[in-house]
């Protein structure tokens, strides 16, 4: 017996390191233990946030060492031995699915504790002896008042697929790992050197203020071209104005022409 029972804990803490995927106990949200047989319920205690839990298979006749899960929505017990001991299952308020198939419940008294459960919706109660007794369904629903799908159907007789919640589940988990990944990596581009959108805005920057320096410097150039043209509109509009002024530059050459002319003669 001893024997088996370390057996069963390497094959638990090798399957806990393999679904672990480097996370913190904190941080995982389903375990699948099916098939491994004398299971140690107390070890998983750490793991405070967990939603989804698979234990078929695993020869369990009693939940007394299941931790009190507060957000756990999901187990599944069948294939296993219990013929009472449910009353463990109270202590998951946040429950909503539960599969008790194939294993050894005779009466309908010993789903009691589920009335506890405030949101259970979905059961699954096949393969079990209590399941031939008369107007079986009924009784459940009426025990029951919150549960709507009995082995895959509903109170009006509908199938109704239970696996597609379970998908959108599955979903959820990793639409949450990939968005706990990008959190991730954009804290280490912050941490880090700064990414390609900071060095663009840098780049741009620095752009920015040598295209400010040429347009200021051709601006300069600008102001000089205008003072020299304005200078020369100036000289061109006094000598419109003061006609007598230019006369008398021309004065002097005029006077040295006439001269000239008179030694000629």
């Amino acid at each position: 017996l001893g024997f088996a029972i370390l057996h069963g804990q390497k094959v638990m803490d090798s399957l806990l390191e393999k679904q672990r995927k480097g996370k913190k106990d904190e941080e995982i949200k389903g375990l699948n233990f099916d098939g491994v047989k004398t299971i140690h319920l107390g070890a998983l205690k750490p793991f405070v946030n967990l939603q989804n839990l698979s234990l078929n298979g695993c020869s369990l006749s009693s939940l007394a060492d299941l931790p009190s899960f507060a957000t756990l929505k999901r187990i599944s017990l069948a294939d296993n031995r219990f013929s009472s001991g449910l009353e463990k299952l109270a202590d998951l308020p946040a429950l909503t699915v539960l599969s008790l198939c194939n294993n050894r419940l005779s009466s309908l008294e010993m789903l009691q504790p589920l009335k506890n459960l405030k949101h259970l919706q979905v059961l699954e109660l096949g393969a079990n002896p209590f399941c031939k007794a008369e107007r079986f369904r009924e009784k459940v629903f009426e025990l029951l008042p919150t549960v709507n799908v009995l082995d895959g159907v509903d109170r009006l007789g509908r199938d109704v697929d239970v696996n597609e919640d379970s998908d959108e589940d599955e979903d959820e988990d990793e639409d949450d790992e990939e968005s706990e990944e990008e959190e991730e990596e954009e804290e280490s581009e912050q941490e880090g050197a700064p990414s390609s959108k900071r060095r663009k805005v840098a780049d741009c920057s620095t752009a920015a203020l040598v295209a400010e320096k040429l347009d200021s410097e051709g601006d300069d150039d600008d102001d000089y071209e205008e003072e020299d043209l304005e200078e020369e509109e100036e000289g061109e509009e006094s000598e419109k104005d003061d006609p007598e002024d230019a006369k008398e530059k021309a004065g002097p050459k005029q006077a040295g022409s006439g001269g000239a002319g008179q030694r000629k003669k």
